[in-house]
C-alpha cells in the first residue's frame, strides 16, 4: 500500500517556495517568517530550508492559525535571503475530489481482501465460468 500512498500524496500536494529576506541582530540568532500558503496538513517535517550564506537554519515552531514559521540556527548580525521550501494543497477548492482521493488507499485494500473471497464463492456457485 505504501507505493499507492505516496503517489496519492504526490498527487495531491505541490511544493511551494518562498523567499525571505531576514535580518538578524547582535547576539539574535532566530528569526520568523510568515508562509504564503498554508502547509499541507500542518506537517512540518516537508519543511526545507535554505540560505543565502553559509549557515544551515532550521525550523524551531510552525503555528498554523497564522502560518508563522520561527527559524533558528541563524547567523548572528547578518542580513540574508531564507528560502523556505514546503508542501501545499494541490486542490484548493475541490473538496469532493479531496476526499475521494482521501479514500483510495481504503478502497484499494478492501477490493484486495473482497477479491478472493468472491472469487472463491463464485467457482463454489458454479458461476466462475
Amino acid at each position: 500500500m505504501l507505493p499507492l500512498t505516496l503517489v496519492i500524496y504526490d498527487f495531491r500536494t505541490d511544493t511551494q517556495e518562498d523567499d525571505f529576506t531576514v535580518e538578524t541582530g547582535v547576539g539574535v540568532t532566530t528569526a520568523s517568517v510568515v508562509l504564503d500558503k498554508e502547509l499541507y496538513n500542518d506537517d512540518d517535517d516537508t519543511i526545507v530550508l535554505t540560505s543565502d550564506i553559509s549557515e544551515t537554519p532550521t525550523t524551531s515552531n510552525y503555528t498554523s492559525a497564522t502560518r508563522t514559521l520561527a527559524v533558528a540556527s541563524l547567523t548572528a548580525n547578518t542580513t540574508r535571503t531564507l528560502t523556505v521550501s514546503y508542501d501545499i494543497e494541490a486542490f484548493e477548492q475541490a473538496g469532493a475530489i479531496s476526499t475521494l482521493i482521501d479514500k483510495i488507499p481504503f478502497l484499494w485494500l478492501a477490493m484486495i481482501i473482497a477479491l478472493p473471497p468472491a472469487a472463491i464463492v463464485a467457482i463454489w456457485l458454479g458461476k466462475g465460468d
